[in-house]
């Protein structure tokens, strides 16, 4: 079984995201509705990540409102997880999507710990997870990029509806809370640990909403 969080500010833009991957027995689906409490985007990622890690789950799969999948997007996807090697414990859509579609093994979770959700409400979580990811994987990371990239019928439409939000978002304090913790914005970041701290390894994040 895996799990496909979906972030959501706009319900009716997450239902139809889902609506158009179709139903999956081996695919376990969790909307985050940030308008009914505000989890910001690392917050809502972590739910799902608690639920595989509480269920052991094989896979968490992060998925953007705004992806559309198309007629083979689910098979794609559950091709490509299904036939991922042992060690492959990342795969990113290959559409310039990026994190708006994204899955991660739980062992990942397990090595590298959750998303920081000291970026809030969004915006260089994903960064800081790459960067921890490198530094957790680094004996066995020998080129870019960092992970596989996978082909899945589907597309992207853009912002949702109700994203207003995004203009109040503070992007030089997070830049700035995101240079404090790795010494540089990325990719010139020059701590190995967080805050050049040794006391803490790259586990270290901060969480708002625990279930």
């Amino acid at each position: 079984m895996s799990v496909l969080v979906i972030p959501s500010v706009n319900n009716e833009w997450a239902i139809q995201c889902l609506e158009s991957f179709g139903h999956s027995f081996s695919i376990e689906p969790l909307i985050v509705n940030n308008t009914v409490k505000n989890y910001g985007v690392a917050g809502a990622w972590n739910l799902g990540v608690d639920k595989v890690l509480s269920e052991k789950h094989d896979w968490l799969i992060i998925c953007s409102e705004s992806v559309r999948f198309g007629v083979h997007g689910q098979a794609d996807l559950l091709r490509a997880m299904s036939e991922a090697s042992d060690d492959t414990l990342v795969l990113e859509a290959d559409n310039d999507l990026g994190w708006h579609l994204i899955c991660f093994r739980r062992e990942v979770f397990e090595h590298v710990g959750y998303f920081d959700e000291l970026f809030f409400p969004a915006y260089y979580e994903d960064n800081d997870f790459s960067y921890r990811y490198q530094q957790a994987y680094k004996d066995r990371i020998d080129s870019y990029p960092l992970w596989p990239k996978i082909k899945v019928d589907c597309e992207l439409l853009g912002k949702a509806q109700g994203l207003n939000h995004v203009s109040t978002i503070d992007f030089v304090e997070l830049e700035r809370q995101y240079e404090m913790k790795w010494g540089g914005v990325s990719p010139n970041e020059t701590f190995t640990v967080p805050y050049n701290n040794p006391m803490l390894t790259w586990r270290y994040v901060q969480r708002r909403h625990v279930l």
